[in-house]
């Protein structure tokens, strides 16, 4: 069973669920992460 991530309205990206399908809201997650990962990637040098 899928959580009701719903309840959880104070937060940006569970907010971002109530106005989108399921499908969109995960995509829209995915690619945050994956830009937090390319920055990452691009900044690993500099992280000691």
């Amino acid at each position: 069973m899928a959580r009701d991530f719903t309840k959880y309205t104070e937060d940006n990206y569970f907010f971002e669920f109530e106005k989108s399908s399921q499908e969109e809201f995960v995509n829209k997650l995915l690619n945050k992460l994956r830009t937090i990962e390319v920055l990452l990637n691009n900044n690993s040098h500099t992280i000691v």
